[in-house]
Formats: C-alpha cells, sequence, structure tokens
C-alpha cells in the first residue's frame, strides 16, 4: 500500500548553483505552522519510532540521503529520500521510521502543526490499539 505521496521539486542548475523548488500552494496539502531538520545521525540511529494523530508532514533530503518508512499497523510504504529526489508527503495517523542516514544527511520537515507531545503515540502497540479505534 502506497501511503507516501510524491511533492514535486523542480530544480535549477546555472552558474550560480542549484535551486529546488516545491510550490505547495499547487497542490492540497496543510499551511506549515513548523519547521525543522534532522542532521548528524549516527548511520545505525534511528529517528521518528512514533506515530501522530493529526500532524500532517513533508519530508525532504537537503543533503545526503535517509529511509522513511511509514504504515498504519498493517500495511508498510517506504521510500529512500535523497538530495535529488522529491520531498514525501505523510498524512496524519501513521507511525514513521527514519534510519539508513548517510553520514552527510540532513532531513528538512515541514509540519501542520506546532509541537503538540498530545498527538504523539510512542509505543507502536499503543499506535495500533488507537488505530484500530479509529
Amino acid at each position: 500500500m502506497n501511503f507516501l505521496e510524491e511533492v514535486p521539486v523542480s530544480r535549477f542548475l546555472d552558474e550560480r548553483g542549484n535551486l529546488g523548488v516545491s510550490e505547495l500552494g499547487k497542490t492540497p496539502r496543510f499551511e506549515v505552522k513548523r519547521i525543522y531538520y534532522i542532521n548528524s545521525v549516527p548511520e545505525v540511529a534511528k529517528r521518528g519510532a512514533h506515530g501522530h494523530k493529526e500532524l500532517q508532514q513533508i519530508f525532504y533530503a537537503l543533503k545526503g540521503s535517509f529511509s522513511l518508512t511509514v504504515t498504519d499497523g498493517e500495511n508498510i510504504d517506504t521510500v529512500r529520500v535523497n538530495e535529488l529526489s522529491n520531498g514525501y508527503f505523510v498524512p496524519a495517523g501513521l507511525w514513521r521510521d527514519l534510519d539508513v542516514f548517510t553520514p552527510d544527511g540532513v532531513c528538512l520537515v515541514l509540519a501542520s502543526a506546532p509541537f503538540d507531545n498530545d498527538d504523539y503515540i510512542y509505543d507502536f502497540d499503543d499506535f495500533k490499539r488507537w488505530r484500530a479505534s479509529q
């Protein structure tokens, strides 16, 4: 099952360097309320490892690459996100894992809401119970 939806990135290269653009207003997504990045992740470490009840996100690799895996508790979708790929939209109600970062990997995340700890589910069994109740 495909949960991850590509968010197009247009790329422009000239003598001044590279420019990558995602025009989020051209596709229905969400109003960006928070931006954060993840970097300097050891190759064997995992980030994410939680679910969100309401939060929607878009993941980009600004440099290097990483793996993004999402699941509803039964079906799994995984992509390799690299600096030359599109972004990936992750809807609410999914568990996410980020791992296998390259040493130079930088993940940029756009989020639909400010941080709210009540929106997070940190235990996978709790997440599956929550999903079953929806």
